[in-house]
């Protein structure tokens, strides 16, 4: 085993204990979980900008490509 392998399993070892331990927390204080959430209402936009997309020879399919949903 190589040591680049060793570090990455490691890694991948200790970070994989963190996210079992933050799912525990979760699941035991269920109200914290609920406040670290998103918020529900936003401000109204401050900014716009626009988007530039290229399309060439795509007229039958643009319109689908650019539809809000």
């Amino acid at each position: 085993m190589t040591l680049v392998t060793l570090i990455v399993s490691i890694f991948l070892f200790v970070q994989s204990i963190f996210s079992v331990y933050l799912m525990l927390y979760s699941w035991e204080h269920p109200e914290k979980l609920a406040a670290s959430q998103g918020p529900r209402t936003f401000l109204p936009p401050q900014l716009t900008f626009s988007v530039l997309l290229p399309a060439r020879h795509e007229q039958a399919v643009i319109y689908d490509t650019m539809k809000l949903g």
